[in-house]
């Protein structure tokens, strides 16, 4: 028979995992775009493994009470202290635990994935994050649920406590001995695999990447997320392997060769410049850099479904390279990789935004330029301080920096709820405008805009939401998104600065989605299109690319000659290797030689895949060809961290 100190720690217990069970259902049927297609076994599965890990969590929590509401004289048959000292613990535990899992429901329909402890960085821009989750996540909903969920954790631990009432007599030695210790032996067992701690890789049974998110725990990503970003931020490069400088610049050099750049010195550094003699082409560059533009919803790049008429039409007319990714999934990945030619795969917090690498000089295709008497003109729909877009793109050559508060509609908007971005066809106007200025005057120019409006919370001009009322309002942001910058380019096209620029159109991040595991590199997948009608041939290109090829493709196109140190190379030249490395959190994502390889590079077994294939199962990791991959690219991102140090 169990005594009432038994039965208390099995309520608490049940209530507990009953929490995280009751998240996990409701995360399954608001972020899953068809929850009731998904292969019944497969769900089931996720819920037993993700019981593993809620049990996981949980006993570093349950085992010290069960512990405590049994101390002899002191139990919580024995002490309305004890009682009133535990049922407050597990009120404040769970109620913290209800607020990371409200965050994930909202992580998991958006991104994909859970909450992580790099997500919080972004609570140093306070203005535009509250206005986001305001605007984008209903934060007076959230809150209050979380309030009510919390007054109902308190009610039914309240419940459970007045249930134990004063000992009046000594239960047997066996009962008060075997009960609390089968069930600490039965929350062990349970919460621990091969008497190790759980590792997210656990978790990874399905093809299906977000049911492998679903099994895993809230609490338990934020936690593992923090020791990892501390270990690597601890250890330094040395967390991905111990190596010298010069074995890396030598890595780097052999994976960056090309044809038509040339090294300056005999292998102490990665800096390279165009080769021969080669003549410049005085073209004006805009950089459209379209918000979350996924290659999944784009026709052109071969959606089931178009979203994108207009941008279909201009690929038509221009170089559209068809096998183009992303370095990341943040616009402060994406912006020093296209505009510098370098990734960011420090973990935590991005280099743009941290204080750690202030010191740092990239090589910026805007100072290459205004060597050469260019303009410089970065526009974006919002504030121009988030992500620290101000300092770091005035520091790397940009002049002319606009954003949310320059705008005159900015009254205006406010009185409509557009309180985060401006819509993207006033940022493409402000462009034309300020473009068609610079060519009346005579000057040459590099223009870089970056759009907003297909970002949560998805902010739309009544004029466009209005005349499509039934569409969800991601892919109408995404429509709108299109809507506008083919409104832009019809105008440009009748401009007087329209013969004489290169027009690229490309992305900061792409989007998630409900991908099978061996294709989740998709969620990288985004356009490239080069369109410059008497320069560019209009056509498709099959090379493999990454944001890190823009710059020095520009720099080949119209004959840039200038020192850079970069991680990309040129799309239109020859080059013996082509490969991706991307960065989602904690995993890095790379595809070479036919190959899809998963991996953090520290603790757990890379996932390997035929590229392509969604059908097959994983590749052995045990290949030859498979451990040069993964030395290779560990070493290209190690170097990338290291030279983050130099100061130039």
């Amino acid at each position: 028979m169990l005594t009432q100190n038994t039965k208390y720690s099995l309520k608490l217990a049940l209530l507990s995992l009953g929490l995280f069970m009751f998240f996990r259902l409701v995360t399954l049927f608001i972020a899953f775009k068809d929850p009731l297609s998904l292969p019944v076994a497969e769900v089931l599965q996720a819920f037993f493994i993700g019981l593993r890990y809620d049990i996981n969590v949980l006993m570093y929590v349950l085992v010290p009470v069960i512990v405590a509401a049994h101390v002899p004289w002191f139990g919580a048959e024995d002490s309305k202290l004890t009682r009133r000292t535990i049922s407050t613990i597990m009120v404040i535990v769970l109620s913290l635990c209800s607020f990371s899992l409200l965050l994930d429901v909202e992580n998991m329909r958006t991104m994909g994935t859970r909450f992580y402890i790099a997500d919080l960085s972004y609570l140093n821009d306070l203005q535009d994050s509250f206005e986001v989750m305001v605007s984008g996540f209903n934060l007076p909903l959230y809150v209050f649920m979380w309030l009510l969920i919390t007054g109902a954790l308190a009610w039914l631990v309240h419940r459970a406590t007045r249930a134990v009432t004063e000992r009046k007599s000594s239960p047997s030695v066996p009962a008060k001995v075997l009960g609390p210790l089968v069930l600490i032996l039965i929350i062990l067992a349970a919460g621990l695999y091969g008497f190790t701690t759980l590792r997210w890789g656990n978790a990874y049974f399905s093809r299906h990447q977000k049911l492998n998110e679903l099994a895993l725990n809230g609490p338990y990503v934020l936690y593992y997320s923090y020791c990892h970003i501390k270990k690597q931020q601890t250890q330094g490069v040395n967390a991905l392997g111990k190596g010298s400088r010069e074995q890396g610049i030598h890595k780097v050099r052999e994976l960056t060769a090309s044809k038509a750049f040339g090294f300056l010195d005999n292998g102490d550094s990665i800096v390279r410049e165009l080769s021969g003699d080669t003549s410049f082409k005085p073209y004006n560059i805009v950089v459209i850099i379209m918000e979350s533009f996924s290659a999944n919803y784009i026709g052109a790049l071969g959606a089931s479904r178009s979203l994108t008429p207009d941008f279909d039409r201009l690929a038509e007319g221009g170089l559209l390279f068809t096998n183009f990714y992303a370095n990341g999934t943040r616009t402060n990945m994406g912006l020093p990789a296209l505009l510098m030619s370098y990734p960011d795969y420090l973990p935590g917090e991005s280099f743009m935004r941290s204080i750690a690498y202030r010191h740092k000089q990239f090589s910026s295709i805007a100072d290459m330029l205004k060597d050469k008497g260019y303009e410089t003109y970065y526009v974006t729909g919002g504030r121009i301080g988030f992500d620290n877009q101000e300092g770091f793109m005035r520091k790397h050559g940009f002049d002319r920096l606009v954003g949310f508060t320059d705008f005159n509609i900015f009254t205006e908007s406010e009185k409509k709820g557009l309180t985060w971005t401006v819509p993207d066809e006033v940022i493409f106007d402000h462009a034309h405008k300020t473009f068609t200025e610079y060519a009346r005057n005579g000057r040459r120019f590099l223009g870089v805009v970056l759009t907003l409006s297909n970002h949560s919370p998805f902010m739309l001009p009544e004029h466009y939401t209005e005349s499509a009322p039934d569409i969800p309002k991601e892919q109408l942001a995404f429509m709108y998104s299109d809507w506008a910058l083919g409104r832009f380019m019809e105008k440009a096209g009748n401009s007087e600065y329209f013969r004489n620029t290169v027009f690229v159109i490309t992305a900061d991040t792409g989007l998630p989605d409900d991908f099978l595991e061996p294709e989740v590199y998709r969620r990288f997948h985004i356009p490239l299109l080069i369109y410059a009608p008497g320069l560019v041939s209009p056509g498709r290109s099959a090379v493999l690319g990454s944001q890190l090829d823009l710059m020095p493709t520009l720099m080949e196109l119209i004959g840039v000659k200038a020192p850079f140190e970069g991680f990309g190379k040129s799309l239109i030249s020859e080059t013996d290797t082509r490969f991706l490395i991307s960065k989602d959190r904690l995993t890095f994502h790379i595809i070479r030689d036919g190959l899809y390889i998963k991996t953090d590079f520290m603790n757990d077994t890379p996932r390997v895949f035929p590229l392509g294939n969604d059908a097959a199962g994983p590749v052995s990791t045990d290949s030859s060809l498979v451990k040069r991959i993964l030395n290779d690219s560990r070493i290209f991102v190690r170097t990338s961290i290291e030279l983050l140090k130099d100061k130039n």
